[in-house]
């Protein structure tokens, strides 16, 4: 196993910096059922989907779901986060949230995931009026911090500018996959597709 330490970018005094390492490759894998795989099927071949419980562990443990309804218990969950180097951030929000005046309806909820866990903080759900009743202190460190890179399509140009333009906040560290997959995919065979043009992954 290959073991890749990341160095930060800034370090503010009063942050700690982060004492997990990247490695590679990761410990939790796809596995996918016999019949997917091919090794025992030979019927027609059937369209499967993407389901978290295929993607395991290295004793078969599944990956932790942990979901958050109020501002306590983002606390809590926010904490178990604050140590990873990299994360996938996304954010969930009503359809007609422009019309909608509370802050809970401009951003319903934000989703934070390493390697062996899921953080699901349902903002719609947390009390109060103002950034700092809604957000907890580790969640708002996390979306802050220069040195827990946040990846996800669309992580800048969608959520991080509505977390700056209702919530006040300074979310910094954005990776957008879409960069990722197109060099990936084309590298140097199609140069000229290798654009800045958001991709759906999903």
């Amino acid at each position: 196993m290959t073991t890749i330490k990341t160095e930060p970018l800034t370090q503010d005094a009063n942050e700690e910096s982060s004492e997990e390492e990247v490695q590679w490759p990761l410990s939790y894998r796809i596995h996918l059922p016999e019949d997917v795989s091919g090794q025992w099927f030979s019927g027609p071949t059937q369209q499967r989907w993407w389901n978290r419980a295929l993607y395991r562990g290295p004793k078969d443990q599944a990956v932790q779901i942990l979901y958050a309804k109020t501002k306590a218990e983002s606390e809590a969950i926010a904490k178990q986060f604050l140590n990873k180097p990299i994360v996938g951030f996304d954010m969930e929000w009503p359809w007609d949230s422009e019309k909608r005046k509370r802050l809970q309806d401009k951003v319903g909820l934000i989703q934070i995931a390493c390697e062996d866990m899921i953080g699901l903080f349902h903002i719609g759900l947390h009390i109060g009026r103002t950034c700092d009743d809604i957000i907890a202190p580790s969640l708002r460190k996390i979306i802050e911090s220069p040195n827990i890179t946040k990846t996800g399509v669309a992580v800048l140009n969608a959520d991080f500018s509505r977390l700056i333009k209702f919530f006040g906040l300074k979310p910094k560290a954005a990776f957008e996959l879409s960069h990722l997959h197109r060099l990936v995919t084309f590298g140097p065979r199609k140069p000229e597709l290798i654009t800045t043009k958001l991709v759906k992954l999903a």
